[in-house]
C-alpha cells in the first residue's frame, strides 16, 4: 500500500502571491516544512509562528520562527494552520480578532491524514518483521479448555490496536485453544470522525497485514462481521439510547479526537445512532449464529466494545476486556468489576494488604505523590483555610470511561451532578464545594462545557462553591474539612472512607458493596442517606481495614500489566517477541482471556 500526499488541494487554500498578502504558518512542525518544500515557486510564506518559546528566532529553510502573538500587530495577514492543536489555535487566532476562512485557514487535515496512513503503513510492515520472531514451539501449548473465543479487531487508525489485538490471537492459537479474529468494521464511524475513506483503508491495511503473517503460519484465518438487519427488543433500543449518549459524551470531549462532531447537537446524535444501531443488528446476528463462550474486546464501555460486552452478557458469553494496563475477566477493564465480583476480601491475607495500604495511602497524602502523575498543587497540611464545608462532591473526568455506562440511579453524571446541586440548595442549608478533577485537561483542549457552566445558577462562592483544577488546595485537607463525602465512582470514596468520613454512592462502582461506604437504590434514598449523614456525630467508617486493603490491591498496580508489551504502547514492535513478551505477562493475559482468571491472581 502507498499513499501519496495531494500538494495541489493543500496549496489551492492558500492566498496567491499576488494577493500582497503576508501569509504566516502557525505550527512550526513537520507539516511546515513538507509544505514548504513542496510550495510553487510563485508562492510564499512569510513567517512560521509556533507556540513553543524554545522555537521563536529559530528558521526553517529562511524563514524565521515568531511568537504567535505578533499576528495581531500583522496589516493584511493570513495564517495557514499545520499543527494538529487545530481548535485551541483556530480559538487563539480568533482571540486575536481573526475569521475563520477569511483570515486563516486549517491545513493540517490533509496532513494529518497523510501522515497517519503513513504511520500505519510503516508500523505494519514492523509488525510483520515482529510476528517473524515468534517461535511456536516457544508458546507451551494449553490443554482442558476448548471453549470458542473470539478476539476482536476494531481497526483504530489513530492508536493502532490492531496489532495488539491480533498478537493475542496468535498466542492463543499458538496456545492450541479454539480462538477466532473477528474483523469487526460495520457502525464504525471513524470516516465521520476522521476522514472519508478510512474505513476501507483500515480493512485494506488489517487484511494485507493478516495475509502477510498467513504466509509465515497457514493456520492463521479471521472472520469478517458483516452488516445484517436483525429485529430488536426494547432492551435492545434502551442500551442504544445509552450508548449513543455515553459514545458521544467521550468521543466528542476531546478536541484532539474529532472533526465532524466538535458539539453534541442532533444531526451528529442521529450520525451515531444509525451507525451504532446498524452494528448491534450485525453482532446480534453473528453471536446468535456462531456458539463463542468468550469475547475479548478492548476497552468495552462505548462505541462498538459496548454493544459486545451488553451483547454477549444477554446471550450467556463472557466479555473479557483490556485497556491500557487494566485487564478484567468480564465487564469493561476500567469498572474494576473484578475486584467487585471475584474478590473476597475476607478471603485475603486482609491484615497484610490492610497494612500496606495504610502505608501507601499516608505516602499518596503526605509525600504528595498525585494520582496517576497528577500532584496535588498544595502538599498536605499546608492548605491553610480553614473553612468547613458539609458536603464535598470530588468529580471525575466526567467523559471518561471509568465514568460512563456507571449511572444507576440517575440517568446520567450530569442530571446526578445538577439535581443533586439542586436539592441540596433548595432543602437544605448545607454548604458545597464541588472539586473539579485534577485529570481534567485546560479548556482550549476540550469540546465540552465545563460543570461550573451546568451548574453556574446554583454557584454562588458561599453556599455552593465550585473549585477548578488550577486551585492551590490539597483534596486530603479538603476531605478532612468536610463532613460528607459524595463521590461518582473514583477511588477517592475509598479514601475518603479511610480518612473516616461518611461516603454516600450512588453508581454501580465496583466498591458499592462495601460496608465501609453507604450505597443508595434510589433517588429518594440518596437524598435521605445524605440528610442522615449530615446529622451523624463522630461517625467511625465501618470496616476500614477492607477499605485500605482494597486501596491497595487497585493504587499499587498488582493486579496491572506493566510489562512492555500493552496495547496502550507499541514501542514492542520493534523488537523481538521472546524479549519484549515474558511469558509471565504471556499466561496472565491468556489466564484472562482463556481461563476466567484474575491477571496477577497468585499474587493474591
Amino acid at each position: 500500500m502507498k499513499v501519496e500526499l495531494n500538494v495541489d488541494a493543500i496549496v489551492s487554500k492558500i492566498p496567491m502571491p499576488r494577493t500582497e498578502k503576508t501569509i504566516v504558518c502557525f505550527g512550526a512542525g513537520t507539516a511546515g516544512e513538507i509544505l514548504l518544500k513542496n510550495l510553487p515557486t510563485n508562492y510564499r510564506i512569510n513567517y512560521f509562528a509556533d507556540n513553543d518559546k524554545k522555537k521563536w528566532g529559530k528558521k526553517i529553510e529562511d524563514v524565521v520562527i515568531i511568537n504567535p502573538n505578533e499576528i495581531v500587530s500583522m496589516h493584511n495577514v493570513f495564517v495557514v494552520i499545520v499543527s494538529r492543536h487545530i481548535l485551541s489555535i483556530k480559538r487563539q487566532l480568533e482571540g486575536y480578532g481573526l475569521r475563520e476562512d477569511v483570515d486563516f485557514v486549517n491545513i493540517y487535515s490533509d496532513f494529518e491524514k497523510y501522515f497517519l496512513y503513513t504511520k500505519a503503513i510503516n508500523t505494519s510492515l514492523d509488525y510483520i518483521n515482529f510476528v517473524k520472531t515468534i517461535k511456536p514451539e516457544k508458546l507451551e501449548k494449553q490443554h482442558g479448555n476448548y471453549d470458542k473465543i473470539g478476539i476482536v479487531v476494531f481497526g483504530e487508525l489513530t492508536m493502532q490496536k490492531m496489532f495488539f489485538q491480533i498478537t493475542l490471537y496468535l498466542i492463543l492459537k499458538m496456545k492450541n485453544y479454539n480462538v477466532d479474529l473477528i474483523l469487526d468494521f460495520v457502525g464504525n464511524f471513524s470516516d465521520i470522525n476522521n476522514f472519508e475513506g478510512l474505513t476501507e483503508f483500515m480493512k485494506e491495511l488489517i487484511k494485507e497485514t493478516l495475509n502477510n503473517i498467513k504466509n509465515i503460519y497457514k493456520s492463521v484465518n479471521y472472520v469478517c462481521l458483516e452488516e445484517t438487519c436483525m429485529e430488536l427488543t426494547e432492551s435492545d433500543y434502551k442500551e442504544i439510547n445509552k450508548n449513543v449518549r455515553d459514545t458521544a459524551n467521550h468521543y466528542c470531549a476531546y478536541v484532539g479526537y474529532k472533526r465532524a462532531i466538535n458539539h453534541i447537537d442532533k444531526e451528529k446524535e442521529q450520525i451515531i445512532r444509525k451507525e451504532i444501531k446498524k452494528h448491534v443488528m450485525s453482532i446480534k446476528a453473528f453471536l446468535t449464529n456462531n456458539e463463542y463462550q468468550t469475547i475479548a474486546v478492548r476497552f468495552g464501555v462505548i462505541d462498538r466494545g459496548w454493544d459486545y460486552t451488553y451483547l454477549g452478557h444477554s446471550l450467556g458469553i463472557r466479555v473479557p476486556s483490556y485497556d491500557a494496563d487494566c485487564w478484567s475477566t468480564d465487564y469493561p477493564a476500567c469498572w474494576h468489576y473484578d475486584l467487585k465480583n471475584k474478590l473476597s476480601l475476607n478471603n485475603l491475607r486482609l491484615s497484610e494488604f490492610s497494612r500496606l495500604g495504610e502505608e501507601l495511602f499516608n505516602n499518596r497524602k503526605i509525600l504528595n505523590e498525585g494520582i496517576e502523575g497528577f500532584k496535588q498543587l498544595v502538599k498536605y497540611n499546608e492548605f491553610d483555610s480553614d473553612i468547613k464545608y458539609d458536603i464535598l462532591i470530588p468529580l471525575n473526568l466526567m467523559f471518561d470511561g471509568a465514568v460512563l455506562g456507571l449511572d444507576k440511579i440517575f440517568s446520567s453524571p450530569e442530571e446526578w451532578i445538577i439535581e443533586t446541586v439542586d436539592y441540596l440548595y433548595r432543602n437544605t442549608n448545607a454548604k458545597v464545594l464541588i472539586r473539579e478533577s485534577p485529570a481534567a485537561p485546560p479548556l482550549l483542549q476540550l469540546n465540552y462545557s465545563s460543570y461550573a457552566d451546568l451548574l453556574s445558577q446554583y454557584i454562588d462562592g458561599e453556599r455552593i462553591i465550585y473549585s477548578s483544577k488550577n486551585e492551590m488546595v490539597n483534596i486530603y485537607n479538603l476531605i478532612e474539612n468536610s463532613k460528607v463525602i459524595l463521590p461518582f465512582s473514583s477511588t477517592i470514596g475509598i479514601e475518603a472512607a479511610i480518612m473516616n468520613k461518611p461516603v454516600i454512592l450512588h453508581t454501580s462502582c465496583f466498591y458499592e458493596n462495601e460496608e465501609f461506604v453507604i450505597n443508595s437504590d434510589s433517588k429518594r434514598n440518596y437524598f435521605d442517606n445524605i440528610e442522615r449523614a449530615l446529622r451523624m456525630k463522630n461517625y467511625t467508617c465501618k470496616e476500614r481495614e477492607k477499605a485500605l486493603a482494597l486501596f491497595y490491591i487497585i493504587r499499587s498496580g498488582i493486579l496491572s500489566n506493566k510489562s512492555k508489551f500493552q496495547e496502550s504502547e507499541l514501542q514492542w514492535i520493534s523488537g523481538e517477541f521472546d524479549k519484549e513478551c515474558d511469558k509471565n505477562t504471556i499466561n496472565n493475559m491468556v489466564n484472562v482471556i482463556a481461563e476466567n482468571k484474575l491477571y496477577n491472581i497468585h499474587l493474591i
